[in-house]
Parts: structure tokens; sequence; C-alpha cells
């Protein structure tokens, strides 16, 4: 199944058509449904957001996902969401299924969705430019070549793939991991 869910997601960007993800709240509603169902707690605006500089993040090991939204000035308070928000939650989503690709959710292990490197550098320069490219990897400095892989991965999905789909690849991926 993992072969078909990396076929699907690179045929999504590969056709030679621009593919920007859509900012539907609804999908997105439905994107942090899948996360709960596969034991994931998705939170907003925690005590780490207003420590400096972050969108969000996903602990692996706490089985935690934490959107900061643009438009909150304190912990706790829910903000109307933003296009910056949406992608930062399915940049971290995408996170979760990195971490259940091996088959396991929650152990640490961060790994590309997409196991050969042609087809993953083909998805990532297709849906993101080289500028973006660079920035990502400028912001990571002192990452290693495999953190690298992941986010950029991730940011290329973001980008790309529209929220149900990445809840259909959360519920598949994931929901085998548990």
């Amino acid at each position: 199944m993992k072969k078909f869910i990396v076929a699907l997601v690179a045929g999504l960007t590969l056709t030679g058509i621009p593919v920007r993800a859509d900012n539907d709240l609804k999908a997105h509603q439905n994107l942090w449904a899948a996360l709960e169902e596969v034991g994931i707690t998705p939170a907003l605006n925690d005590m780490r957001c207003f420590q400096g500089g972050i969108d969000g993040y996903y602990h692996s090991y706490g089985n935690e996902l934490i959107v900061c939204q643009d438009n909150s000035n304190k912990p706790g308070n829910v903000a109307t969401w933003t296009a910056n928000d949406m992608d930062t939650l399915r940049h971290e989503a995408h996170h979760v299924v990195q971490d259940c690709v091996d088959g396991t959710i929650g152990d640490g292990r961060i790994l590309p969705l997409f196991d050969d490197y042609d087809s993953w550098h083909s998805f990532v320069t297709t849906a993101l430019t080289p500028a973006q490219i660079a920035g990502i990897i400028e912001s990571y400095e002192g990452a290693t070549p495999e953190t690298h892989k992941t986010e950029l991965e991730a940011f290329a999905v973001a980008n790309s793939v529209d929220a149900d789909m990445i809840a259909l690849i959360v519920r598949d991926v994931c929901g085998a991991a548990q």
C-alpha cells in the first residue's frame, strides 16, 4: 500500500501542472480528526509557541502535534486560521506519516515517505522552487542530511497536497502502525 500512496502523492505534482494545496477549513478539520484517530494529540498555541519563531512541531515520543497560529497572542488562545496555519498543519501531519513509515508510531524514527532518492528528488523539486529549497536547508542549518530530506519532503507535501489527501494517508499509513 505504501507504494500506492507514494505513487499517488508523486502523481499529484509530477503531472507538469502546478499544484498548490488548498486552504479549505473543513478539509483541515478532517485532517485534525485523522490525527486524533491514529493516536496523535493535536493542539493549538501551547507555551512553546511563544518562546520564539516556530510555526508548529511534531513530537514523536509524546505523540503530540502543535500548531502555533499566526494570530494567537497567548497560550491556549484560539485564533482565526490563516493559510500559514493550515500549511503548518499539513507539514506537521506529514511528519506524523514519516513517523509511521517504518510501521511504528511514536518511536522517534522519522523517515521519508519516498524510499528511493530519484522519486523523492523529483517530487521535492517539482513541488518547491530552488529558492524555497535553499531557504529550507538554510533554516535547518547544522541539521543532518536525513533531517534536511524529511523537512524538504514535508514542506513539499504541505505545498502541494491537499489536507483531505494527507488525512487519507495518515489513516492508511499510521492506522497500520498502531
